[in-house]
């Protein structure tokens, strides 16, 4: 399975062992971590060298990013740096899913010697269906769904969470299981 090949502070990098083949790296979407794409890798690992990391604020990378960063600046010029030392600066492609998309067009747009292609699943972030609404009142629906993201039991949870796929995996769970935390208290 992946393995760690760099530690940047509190944000790892993970490579399928196999290196031969076009390089890819993959960005997950908001509220996810690099487990999203085990499944993926699992179908190409023999034809492609495949890195992946848990974006900033994410998985175990949770404490990297302070509130009043910019984040999607911050993003993409730590990619930067870490593709530097990881990749040596090699030419890739893309995959990024929701905001994984965001910041991968973003690089793509910054750093275009870099990147040979970009495959964009689902971009953007949760937006009201109102499409003349103010970001204002934008957030404040993120915040109403996030509050609402709440479950009674991991049944319940794994439930729901199978209502969104068309099709359900050992990996697909691992990596539900993986972007949830349990709250004792409640």
């Amino acid at each position: 399975m992946n393995r760690i090949v760099q530690n940047f502070p509190a944000l790892p990098v993970y490579e399928e062992e196999h290196k031969k083949g076009d390089l890819i790296w993959f960005f997950h979407g908001l509220g996810d971590t690099h487990h999203t794409w085990d499944e993926i890798f699992n179908e190409l690992k023999s034809d492609f060298r495949l890195l992946s990391m848990d974006l900033p604020g994410h998985g175990r990378s949770l404490e990297y990013f302070h509130e009043q960063s910019e984040y999607m600046d911050d993003a993409v010029g730590l990619f930067k740096e870490i593709t530097e030392q990881v990749s040596k600066d090699l030419s890739f492609f893309l995959v990024g899913h929701s905001l994984g998309a965001e910041i991968a067009l973003r690089f793509a747009a910054t750093f275009p010697n870099l990147v040979k292609g970009v495959v964009l699943l689902d971009g953007g972030y949760i937006q009201n269906e109102d499409i003349s609404a103010d970001l204002a009142t934008d957030l404040k629906q993120v915040q109403e769904f996030y509050k609402s993201y709440q479950f009674s039991s991991w049944e319940s949870y794994l439930e729901n969470e199978k209502s969104y796929y068309q099709r359900w995996s050992d990996y697909v769970q691992k990596a539900a299981v993986v972007k949830m935390k349990e709250d004792e208290d409640k």
